[in-house]
């Protein structure tokens, strides 16, 4: 093969591994734009915290959700906030117990630090604070299945999982509101 036949080859590779490259990242973007819908405030600690919202609908128990909130530095999920098992037509404080056996049998919800696609921290609802768990779901509509809440919850550290100490050993959040729509079945 020639020197200019073996350039043109190079030049041809390079153009098409970043054609690979681009769409590949452009498709993850929209992947990630199109799971979510709405947004959540809380003070955590007191610090704000912003957070994206998805939702979906529960795969046990087809009349409840789980709400998760992830807050994202660039396209990298940092961290995530999940209630589990949550009744989006009961108007009513619905609290929050442990659930560290990871049982899945009730209301619950956890916390988890981390980096893309690594868990750094893994924390539960704690009985021990002060603080009561509870989450309010005060608008669902159910034709588009958009919902408005409010929630305040606090998380201890899991220390069966090891970790890396991003946050104190103590979460609080308080005052929290969100709105979303259940976009997933």
């Amino acid at each position: 093969m020639s020197t200019e036949a073996k350039n043109t080859f190079l030049v041809f590779s390079f153009i098409l591994m970043f054609s690979f490259i681009f769409f590949a990242c452009t498709d993850d973007e929209q992947e990630i734009q199109s799971i979510y819908f709405g947004n959540a405030e809380a003070t955590r600690n007191g610090e704000t915290y912003l957070s994206d919202v998805r939702s979906q609908y529960s795969s046990t128990d087809g009349n409840k959700i789980l709400i998760t909130f992830d807050r994202f530095e660039g396209n990298v999920l940092r961290t995530q906030l999940s209630f589990i098992n949550i009744n989006p037509f009961e108007k009513a404080f619905q609290f929050i117990l442990p659930d560290t056996a990871l049982t899945c049998e009730r209301n619950y919800a956890n916390f988890f630090t981390g980096f893309g696609d690594s868990i750094s921290d893994i924390y539960f609802a704690s009985l021990e604070d002060t603080l009561e768990d509870w989450i309010v779901i005060d608008s669902f509509n159910t034709q588009t299945a958009e919902f408005w809440g409010r929630f305040q919850i606090s998380f201890v550290r899991d220390e069966r999982f090891g970790g890396v100490d991003i946050f104190a050993d103590t979460l609080r959040f308080e005052n929290g509101t969100f709105n979303g729509r259940v976009l997933e079945r």
